[in-house]
């Protein structure tokens, strides 16, 4: 029994933890970054992520977050380039 109880706390503590950066990541799509004048994602993306083809802003929304997260940390080191980003 106590096997179990340890199993469900630790699968309640990883929803807890999913749920914190969703609210982060909603927090910085709908506010932009910590950096000053970065953007909300929303602006660009549009406000429901689905992007903006006409305009060369692609679509967010359905996207992995880890694959998100990748492209973002690629933009910062200058792995990726562009001019908007």
């Amino acid at each position: 029994m106590m096997s179990l109880d340890r199993v469900l706390m630790g699968s309640a503590l990883l929803l807890m933890l999913g749920s914190a950066h969703a609210l982060e990541g909603k927090k910085v799509f709908a506010g932009g970054g910590v950096q000053p004048g970065a953007a909300a994602c929303m602006a660009c993306h549009g406000a429901d992520g689905l992007g903006l083809a006409a305009a060369g802003f692609p679509r967010l929304a359905g996207l992995p977050a880890a694959y998100l997260r990748k492209q973002l940390d690629d933009f910062r080191s200058g792995a990726r380039s562009s001019p908007v980003m």
